[in-house]
């Protein structure tokens, strides 16, 4: 029996670090993201501006929403607990004042092993579940309906066209606190809503909007459709392949408003109703 270190102490395990309390980011965080915003509209952030350009976002909202460009590590500087440094598309989640909550940053190339986001870490940012987009100043607003959509992409080219809109970071595990985030702007604003899930094969989509729906309608949420893109699409895919699909939400709208509300729309479903 070897002994020779039975006369040291042992030494008390570290405590992990508190997580930020949701909405109240740490400065270097925020920083991080005001820094990012700024360079997307430098020569640094050119590819990154590409790359979210070539997957149909336009300048007025990305500039409405502060998405921003993490050109790498040798360009800025950052501290332990935000984003590896390789190239990234940088995701504001912003409040429903249009502040910053959180961030998702989409690598554009990820390093293998990696997955294709990255979030700050609990001790800079709580995860607030969801992210509110603006409709850009230059698009004319759409009433009547809040798309409900995976992902902050999918969200912003809701926004784009004119939707006021929300993503789901997580559609996987919807909870308490996104249903009651959704549940509290429909009162707020007396609108139907739309979910929009990926249509994947491994069916995360339909089982994470058929969760959502559910715990809408134990908070009273009873006008909402679950919107279907085609298969194997999310609703960015869809949105780039035809002009269509923004008929599907106002035809949610209408139907939230003035009747019952339709049932799992899909792109086949836009034939038959004629829209």
């Amino acid at each position: 029996m070897n002994d020779n270190h039975a006369h040291l102490e042992v030494l008390p395990r570290r405590a992990a670090p508190e997580s930020r309390p949701v909405g109240q980011p740490a400065r270097e965080a925020v920083e991080y993201v005001q820094r990012c915003e700024k360079l997307l509209w430098t020569g640094s952030g050119r590819a990154v501006h590409e790359w979210l350009n070539q997957r149909g976002l336009g300048d007025d909202v990305l500039r409405a929403n502060k998405v921003g460009a993490d050109p790498g590590r040798r360009f800025l500087p950052r501290p332990k607990g935000l984003p590896g440094g390789w190239p990234a598309a940088v995701f504001p989640a912003l409040d429903r004042a249009g502040n910053v909550a959180y961030f998702q940053a989409r690598f554009l190339d990820p390093p293998a092993g990696r997955d294709k986001y990255d979030n700050p870490s609990r001790r800079h940012a709580a995860n607030p579940r969801v992210a509110w987009t603006s409709v850009p100043e230059s698009v004319e607003a759409r009433r009547g309906v809040l798309v409900v959509a995976e992902g902050a992409p999918d969200a912003l080219t809701a926004a784009q066209a004119g939707f006021a809109s929300v993503a789901v970071l997580g559609s996987m595990y919807p909870d308490g606190r996104v249903a009651d985030a959704i549940a509290g702007f429909v009162r707020d604003n007396e609108v139907a809503v739309a979910v929009c899930f990926d249509c994947d094969v491994s069916e995360s989509g339909a089982k994470g909007a058929t969760k959502l729906i559910g715990l809408l309608a134990q908070r009273g949420i009873v006008d909402v459709d679950n919107v279907v893109p085609p298969d194997g699409m999310d609703l960015s895919d869809w949105a780039a392949v035809t002009d269509e699909w923004t008929s599907v939400f106002d035809r949610c709208a209408v139907v939230g408003v003035d009747a019952a509300p339709l049932t799992n729309l899909d792109a086949g479903s836009v034939m038959d109703l004629g829209l």
